[in-house]
């Protein structure tokens, strides 16, 4: 496994990922700290601001580090109890004008007996290299409900 170093968020919109003041000074210093880590509160907490919140889009760019891009197959997550549902992936070569479908995920979301703190990881198949990188956050049950999730941490890998 390689693990994505210092993907740079380029940009997040369609919620407010720290709704409840309880996380940290960006988006990007909350997903940046090591996988597993729970101490220094949440990377993202946000939905309960309802169809406000959602979906929500996260894009990040790898191309400081990997100039052409990188063929990213995995997400791991260091989830919360509440961790959100459904979520898409998707590539840019173009600077975000145009995205295309990498995978449909799904984190199975509130109840999904996720303990705090776990290590949620998610696989896909891709080889296409992408500079780009965006994660769609569609909801927070697997069925297009919208409610409050949390996530600590975040690690993109080529596995």
């Amino acid at each position: 496994m390689n693990a994505v170093t210092a993907p740079m968020v380029v940009s997040s919109s369609g919620a407010a990922w720290n709704r409840h003041s309880v996380c940290c000074s960006s988006l990007a210093e909350g997903l940046s700290r090591p996988l597993g880590t729970t101490s220094g509160g949440f990377g993202m907490h946000t939905g309960h601001g309802g169809a406000a919140d959602f979906p929500m889009y996260i894009v990040i760019d790898v191309s400081s580090g990997y100039p052409g891009g990188l063929a990213l197959n995995q997400l791991q997550w260091t989830v919360h109890s509440n961790g959100f549902g459904s979520y898409s992936v998707e590539g840019s070569n173009d600077g975000g004008s145009s995205w295309v479908s990498v995978a449909d995920v799904n984190m199975n979301g509130a109840g999904s007996g996720n303990a705090d703190g776990a290590v949620h990881t998610d696989d896909w198949t891709n080889n296409v290299a992408y500079v780009r990188y965006r994660v769609v956050i569609r909801d927070f049950n697997n069925a297009g409900g919208v409610g409050g999730w949390a996530v600590y941490t975040w690690q993109w890998n080529r596995v």
